[in-house]
């Protein structure tokens, strides 16, 4: 009995050390003080003292996020409190733009910021790439610290160049005290927008709370890009947002790609998570990255199903 015991927990030490020296995935601290996280040919990189913002990310060595530039406060991908009615502009200091305190858990990165000194609201970030669903997983964490209830939703916001772009997602409704000014096609259900600068104003906004959870764009590297999220019911929607948000500036050329978990009262002590996950790949040749086909969605739903 005591052999096969052995002959077990030897059994189980080699299938744990393998998993782990046959993991794709490498995260590590640069010598910048930035992280990276790399599996096969995707690679981010994370800012821990400008708010944990993901500042890059690469598939084949093509950049998906808008990097930064003079006087843009907003690129790359960030984390906000929502509703905006509660702080207008800028967004909470300490989440937005802080120092995160940062470490690494074994196949997880793991963020924390400081406590807002106006909100009285810390933020935490976690990534990890899922190997096996092939996307990277982040959830977001929000604590009140104060000794008072607060009322607040997560809310992620990634900016991607505006030059070539595509944005589709299921068309839902409109939500109650928003009024968009974006022009998607809808087809059969499918909203899909193309980006054109001479078509466009100054800005353009749609609120939306689709029939799926999730939210993709193509660039023109023919990069595709889907955020999943769990899906929510309106009346748990922030005031004046959408369970989606896209945001064009014609000055800046980019767009906003947004989602918002749900909008949640918590009292002192109480934490509430949101869960995103990232899909990053090449389209496949044969599929078209300038018009809207079926295929194009059904590609998209192999990787959320």
């Amino acid at each position: 009995m005591k052999c096969v015991q052995v002959i077990y927990f030897i059994s189980l030490f080699f299938l744990i050390s393998c998993s782990k020296m046959n993991s794709n995935t490498v995260i590590e601290k640069l010598q910048n003080g930035h992280y990276s996280i790399k599996h096969d040919n995707i690679a981010l990189e994370i800012d821990p003292d400008l708010g944990a913002r993901v500042i890059s990310a690469k598939i084949n060595e093509d950049e998906l996020l808008l990097q930064e530039r003079d006087s843009l406060l907003n690129w790359g991908s960030t984390f906000w409190l929502s509703p905006q009615s509660a702080w207008n502009w800028p967004p909470p200091q300490a989440i937005h733009l802080g120092n995160y305190q940062s470490r690494i858990e074994g196949d997880r990165l793991l963020l924390t910021s400081k406590v807002d000194a106006k909100f009285g609201i810390s933020a935490s970030k976690e990534f990890h790439y899922n190997e096996k669903k092939k996307c990277l997983e982040i959830q977001y964490k929000i604590v009140n610290e104060t000794d008072s209830v607060q009322h607040y939703g997560p809310w992620e916001i990634t900016v991607v160049p505006a030059e070539g772009a595509k944005v589709f997602f299921p068309m839902g409704e409109e939500p109650e005290g928003t009024k968009g000014n974006i022009e998607f096609e809808n087809n059969n259900g499918i909203a899909w927008f193309k980006y054109e600068h001479k078509r466009m104003e100054v800005w353009h906004k749609i609120f939306n709370n689709p029939a799926e959870g999730w939210l993709a764009h193509i660039n023109k590297e023919r990069t595709l890009f889907i955020k999943s999220f769990e899906l929510i019911s309106p009346k748990d929607i922030a005031p004046a947002q959408g369970n989606v948000e896209v945001y064009i500036s014609k000055k800046f050329k980019y767009i906003e790609l947004e989602n918002h978990g749900k909008y949640t009262i918590l009292p002192p002590g109480e934490s509430l998570y949101y869960k995103v996950n990232w899909y990053i790949s090449k389209l496949p040749d044969g599929i078209s990255a300038d018009q809207y086909t079926e295929e194009l969605v059904k590609l998209v739903r192999t990787f959320v199903r």
